[in-house]
């Protein structure tokens, strides 16, 4: 099996989380509809992005949270409108990472802004469809 397809695999079987403005928490996986943040993406859909763990290869707690520190900083600076999410999978091999849900965004920006925080992936989706995996 390909690095690629091992770590779709992995990606597909993991639970995401945001945090709704009302406080509530939205489980969902790749795949499904996520009607909650449908209503607060407009009209460019919504995205779902880690700093943690860049290409997928493990870091220590303290460097995966100087990550998202850095990825927090970038969306305040430019005024990015987000939400808290989390992400982890049922076994506990990868340990749960913090990460963002990126409100009113197109796939092309969600993508730059992947790269630009060393990702292999990320989510998108558009209001009313199921989420997608994105490749980077």
């Amino acid at each position: 099996m390909s690095r690629r397809a091992e770590l779709e695999a992995v990606y597909r079987a993991a639970w995401y989380e945001v945090k709704t403005p009302d406080k509530n928490v939205r489980r969902f996986r790749v795949g499904e509809r996520v009607p909650e943040l449908d209503t607060l993406a407009a009209e460019r859909g919504w995205a779902w992005l880690s700093a943690f763990n860049p290409g997928s290869q493990l870091l220590s707690e303290s460097e995966n949270l100087q990550r998202h520190q850095a990825l927090l900083n970038n969306l305040v600076n430019t005024q990015r409108a987000f939400l808290p999410a989390a992400s982890g999978d049922d076994t506990g091999q990868w340990p749960v990472e913090h990460a963002v849900c990126l409100l009113d965004i197109d796939e092309i920006t969600a993508r730059a802004l992947a790269i630009r925080h060393g990702q292999a992936a990320f989510l998108h989706a558009q209001p009313g469809e199921v989420v997608r995996l994105c490749w980077v």
